[in-house]
Order: C-alpha cells, then sequence, then structure tokens
C-alpha cells in the first residue's frame, strides 16, 4: 500500500518534470508554451530557409555549440555564420525540422528538443528565450 502512495505521489509530480505538455510545464524553464512555439517556429523556417544571419540571431550569447568536431564558445551570434555548416549538419536540421512543442523537455535548465541536442533558455533582462547551446549528438 505505500508503494502505491509513493508512485501516485510521484505521477502528481511529472509534469513539472516530465514532457512540456501546458503553461505550467514550460514555467519551470522560467518561459511560457506561446514563447517556445514562436521561436521553435522562427528557428525552423530561418534553417529550412537557409537564412543563417536569422538563425545566428536567435541565439542568446555566450553560448556553447558543437561543430562536429569540439565545442565553440561564442561570445556573438555572429560568430555562428562562420562555423554555420559545420554547426547545422543534416542531422541536426532534421531533428529540428521534426521537433514539435508538445514533443519538447523543460526543466530548470530551459527547454530541451532533440534529446538535449538544442537548448532553449530565458535569458537577459527581461528575460527573452533564445538558443544557449547545441550539443553533441547523444
Amino acid at each position: 500500500m505505500m508503494h502505491k502512495k509513493i508512485a501516485l505521489m510521484l505521477l502528481a509530480l511529472l509534469p513539472s518534470w516530465g514532457w512540456a505538455q501546458s503553461n505550467e510545464a514550460f514555467a519551470v524553464a522560467g518561459t511560457s508554451e506561446p514563447e517556445v512555439r514562436q521561436l521553435l517556429s522562427a528557428l525552423q523556417s530561418a534553417v529550412q530557409r537557409d537564412a543563417r544571419p536569422a538563425v545566428a540571431a536567435l541565439f542568446a550569447c555566450p553560448c556553447r555549440v558543437w561543430d562536429g568536431k569540439k565545442v565553440l564558445r561564442l561570445k556573438k551570434a555572429e560568430e555562428l555564420l562562420p562555423h554555420y555548416e559545420a554547426v547545422f549538419g543534416p542531422e541536426l536540421k532534421k531533428t529540428i525540422a521534426e521537433a514539435r512543442v508538445d514533443g519538447l523537455f523543460s526543466n530548470w535548465q530551459g527547454v530541451m528538443l532533440g534529446d538535449g541536442r538544442v537548448w532553449f533558455t530565458a535569458a537577459g533582462k527581461p528575460p527573452k528565450l533564445a538558443i544557449s547551446t547545441i550539443n553533441a549528438p547523444p
């Protein structure tokens, strides 16, 4: 009986730990569903159009990006441009194109898509949602 009570208590906590389904789930990351939807849509559109400056403008710097060989630490968003092709390879482009808001994970660190490949974080004053990290593939 005790195990059942513990399991029910843990299930009640899952929305704040798990896959984002509502504004409350994104609140833990300091953002909301409309903000996430807007950033994801802008990223998908810019990547699909190969609009490199538009993609760079979606980053909050300083940030970290994986270029296929090493982690680059960018101080300014424009620093992404010479590395764009290495960072945004076919696999990452596919991950971004297939991402859906209702399938994103959020926690206190931000909003994650693609098994942690890309992280969105609310940064600045006032906080604005932006890309903060692109990790190596899992």
